[in-house]
């Protein structure tokens, strides 16, 4: 299968047997596709599906049990941009020289990666490197040992971005006030996003989930300035 195969798919719940969206993009982490960028074409929102947690993969549709099971893209944006790779994206050969874009994925049942192609040439997954927003084809032939950072886990991002918080000064963060010490505080008015939606309620407990989060959307500062 090829992710020309999936894009533009819906995505259907046996749940209450409703459209919830359509495929528009894959993400990829070292050699697997590990989740679809799913829009609602109602609202324009966007939604993750992991690849792990899809029911049943057909030529027409994807089927998920439950709506539950997506969740909005802002929620883990902070992730997907750090460790992921999406169509699109631009591929370079092992001498650094500008090849394309990634045009296509080639993948097995189990959505691990076989092979890429870029200008209508395909090139076998032993011999790509993906990494973060661009791909690496090594054009040598030849195994080249990678390191990789921490493993993608969908169930474990919140330590790892807590990771990221304290050891990382935010370049727009102007307090001195170390951010684990708002877990435990509470928010003292309601944090917006840009389109108005209430991310973070008046009078709720802050919690290390919640710092994490307000991290990956640019929200820090305005946390730590309504926080007692």
């Amino acid at each position: 299968m090829t992710t020309q195969d999936i894009i533009s798919l819906p995505v259907i719940s046996i749940y209450d047997q409703k459209i919830i969206g359509i495929v528009t993009n894959v993400y990829v982490y070292r050699k697997r596709i590990i989740a679809l960028l799913v829009v609602d074409e109602n609202n324009y929102d966007e939604y993750i599906l992991f690849t792990k947690k899809i029911y049943r993969k057909g030529t027409k549709a994807i089927i998920v049990t439950t709506t539950a099971r997506l969740q909005l893209k802002d929620s883990i944006q902070y992730l997907l941009n750090k460790y992921c790779l999406t169509l699109g994206n631009l591929a370079f050969d092992i001498n650094g020289n500008d090849i394309s874009t990634l045009a296509n994925i080639m993948f097995d049942n189990h959505f691990k990666v076989t092979s890429v192609q870029c200008n209508n040439v395909e090139y076998n997954k032993d011999i790509i490197a993906f990494k973060t927003n661009c791909t690496i084809l090594n054009t040598y032939r030849k195994q080249i040992k990678i390191s990789h950072e921490k493993i993608f886990d969908e169930n474990n991002q919140t330590n790892d971005m807590i990771v990221k918080v304290q050891t990382k000064k935010s370049a727009n963060l102007k307090l001195n006030t170390p951010l684990s010490l708002l877990v435990g505080k509470t928010c003292t008015k309601n944090i917006l996003a840009p389109n108005g939606e209430v991310i973070l309620k008046k009078d709720t407990k802050i919690t290390s989930s919640i710092v994490a989060k307000l991290s990956g959307l640019g929200k820090l500062n305005e946390l730590l300035l309504n926080s007692n």
